[in-house]
């Protein structure tokens, strides 16, 4: 069997939403045209108050991000990318670094990110983190240049379809699924075991579900005496 584990990036690998310090860093850095940020924080502050749900938020805000975007050759993105990744780098959990993602390759446990944060944010941990597919937001490049369309695999129903397509192959048996929002739903009722970093709202109640806080270090040795106990019975054929 392939066992997998499923993965939300922002607020669940990444202690906040990697977007907002990377849109800052690119018109900082004079790459893009100005206004980027400001328009963008008007569509997550319609967020914060009630006026987009979660893949409003998704969708808007890569709208937004595609208004910009357009016409940037890539390798100019690129150079700002590994500035962003030297500072980035203290906003992964520690519990991610240290106790899950070890763990998992540990036990030859896929790792499968499927998030609204854009593809090039998640891929500077691809090898640092042994990452096996990462399904984020991705931008069609033409002849080295950014165009406006891209693909969202932050929004509910494409969850729901890379989730369907994974398991389509028979041999892949989805042991965990990490997230911390309705918009993990689909990755989370999936699995045999779900953590969520959510203790404010229990947003969804399934049997196979933990809440946790994500934060506090005594959390990475929770979570992995309960994927022990999956982790067992699985091997046991129970």
């Amino acid at each position: 069997m392939n066992y997998i584990a499923l993965f939300d990036w922002d607020k669940t690998v990444r202690k906040n939403y990697a977007c907002l310090m990377w849109l800052e860093m690119i018109e900082e850095s004079g790459k893009i045209k100005q206004g980027l940020v400001k328009e963008n924080n008007e569509v997550y502050h319609k967020y914060l108050n009630g006026t987009l749900d979660h893949n409003q938020l998704t969708e808007e805000g890569m709208k937004v991000y595609g208004k910009y975007i357009q016409g940037v050759e890539k390798e100019d993105i690129l150079s700002v990318l590994k500035e962003y990744k030297k500072i980035d780098e203290e906003n992964i959990f520690d519990i991610m670094k240290q106790d899950i993602f070890p763990f998992l390759k540990k036990n030859k446990i896929k790792i499968i990110i499927i998030s609204g944060a854009q593809q090039e944010l998640i891929e500077l941990y691809e090898d640092e983190l042994k990452i096996d597919k990462i399904y984020g937001v991705q931008f069609k490049v033409e002849k080295g240049i950014y165009t406006n369309q891209y693909q969202n695999n932050g929004l509910d129903d494409n969850k729901e379809q890379i989730v369907k397509q994974i398991r389509k192959d028979k041999e892949n048996e989805i042991l965990f699924a990490f997230g911390d929002s309705i918009s993990d739903i689909p990755l989370l009722k999936v699995a045999k075991k779900s953590f969520i970093n959510n203790t404010n709202t229990k947003f969804i109640e399934l049997k196979n579900a933990n809440y946790y806080d994500f934060n506090k270090k005594e959390t990475g040795k929770k979570i992995i005496q309960e994927m022990e106990k999956v982790l067992k019975k699985e091997l046991n054929g129970q």
